[in-house]
């Protein structure tokens, strides 16, 4: 007679057997949920880390370009032999930063008024002209802060470069992520600024550290 068929004789097919003899076996179904458990753990610190460095890189890029068009500005004055006016326009918003801009130009009477075209740029999506309220202020500016640009004690939105490098007003811009302002998500470490000096005209762009001593390096 031929071979009996092992689904007959309840006898184990050698296909469910592993390279040792012993008969295979799947995950059970709580093993599977907590597999899955630990992946979506996993993935959500992932996630939450992608928005946090996503933000970094935002403020980081704002306060760099602010810095680089103000010190552009200050090289076309003395390029041109004009005065070169910076004007800021703070929305005021805590989350988009849809109207938070800055331009520059030609404005040779220092009358407010750009004479011509000017440049005006955007900070990047979510990022405001804003400061965390009770941080510490940049060095060589007032104390408490007053304002997100103070320039002439927050008294105009404006300052210019003259020709020979030198500006109207010391000043200081404090750019941060509009969700860091309030809210569970409020946090100052991610804070940025750019100030200038009128004597030098110099720029500098600054971070925040408060988890060493809340100090601008």
């Amino acid at each position: 007679m031929g071979s009996e068929d092992p689904k007959m004789t309840g006898e184990t097919s050698e296909l469910a057997k592993d390279e040792t003899g012993g008969i295979l076996a799947g995950f059970t179904l709580i093993e599977l949920m907590v597999v899955i458990g630990i992946i979506a753990i996993l993935a959500s610190v992932a996630f939450v880390s992608m928005l946090h460095y996503g933000m970094i890189i935002r403020v980081n890029a704002s306060a760099r370009d602010l810095g680089g068009h103000t010190r552009l500005a200050r090289a076309q004055a003395i390029r041109d032999g004009k005065s070169v006016m910076m004007l800021f326009n703070v929305s005021g918003a805590s989350i988009t930063a849809a109207t938070d801009s800055y331009s520059y130009g030609v404005d040779s009477d220092e009358n407010g008024t750009f004479d011509g075209l000017s440049k005006t740029n955007f900070l990047q999506d979510g990022i405001v002209f804003n400061f965390i309220d009770g941080a510490v202020a940049v060095p060589g500016h007032p104390y408490p802060i007053a304002c997100p640009v103070d320039i002439a004690g927050c008294s105009q939105s404006y300052f210019h470069f003259r020709r020979d490098g030198t500006a109207t007003f010391d000043g200081v811009s404090y750019v941060i992520p509009g969700q860091d302002l309030a809210g569970t998500g409020k946090r100052d470490d991610r804070m940025r600024a750019v100030d200038w000096s009128a004597g030098s005209g110099r720029v500098r762009v600054w971070r925040y550290y408060p988890a060493e001593g809340y100090i601008w390096r």
